[in-house]
């Protein structure tokens, strides 16, 4: 089994179904260069995964995509997410995820979705999150987050929609939103 195939096998136990060295291809998870290159997208999506999400998703360094919307993961979502530079879409909406918002996950340079509603978050938004200059899309709805929107998400030039709905956020809209005319929907 591939060092990288070894890890996913570590972090999701209960999809190892593959064989030999390749996972590459095998139910949602997909690769560079067919079924012998690293990992760069999990598509994960329903696929009925409890516990929690394993730090060592952050070893897996080439991935773009990781879908894992609409599952029972729960605990906290691990810091280690920040070490992806190549990650440009980050989906754990629907799940059971608890506790704040990691901050570090504003050191992704090429996240451009981030989508966490449906969960049981809690805490400010982190204003790290401002720094995320290629996001696009961002939605925390359905969450228990508290405190005020941070004044850096108004600034990003590339944000069009913006999902905060049914939190217990406080506060105006910060002014830098009215600067930017890329929002589409919030």
């Amino acid at each position: 089994m591939s060092d990288q195939c070894a890890i996913v096998a570590a972090i999701f136990p209960t999809l190892v179904n593959w064989t030999a060295n390749a996972c590459c291809g095998s139910g949602g998870i997909y690769c560079s260069l067919g079924t012998s290159g690293v990992v760069t997208t999990l598509d994960l999506r329903n696929r009925s995964l409890t516990g929690p999400l394993s730090s060592r998703i952050g070893e897996l360094t080439s991935l773009v995509s990781i879908l894992l919307s609409y599952n029972s993961l729960s605990g906290t979502i691990p810091a280690e997410l920040s070490n992806i530079d190549s990650l440009n879409y980050l989906y754990l909406d629907w799940n059971n995820f608890s506790g704040k918002l990691p901050p570090e996950l504003g050191r992704l340079p090429n996240l451009k979705q981030l989508t966490i509603r449906n969960n049981s978050l809690t805490g400010p938004i982190p204003t790290e999150y401002g720094g995320l200059q290629n996001l696009q899309y961002l939605t925390f709805e359905n969450n228990f987050l508290t405190g005020g929107i941070p004044p850096g998400l108004g600034k990003l030039t590339h944000l069009d929609n913006l999902w905060l709905t049914n939190n217990s956020l406080t506060g105006e809209i910060p002014a830098e939103f009215g600067v930017t005319n890329s929002i589409q929907y919030m």
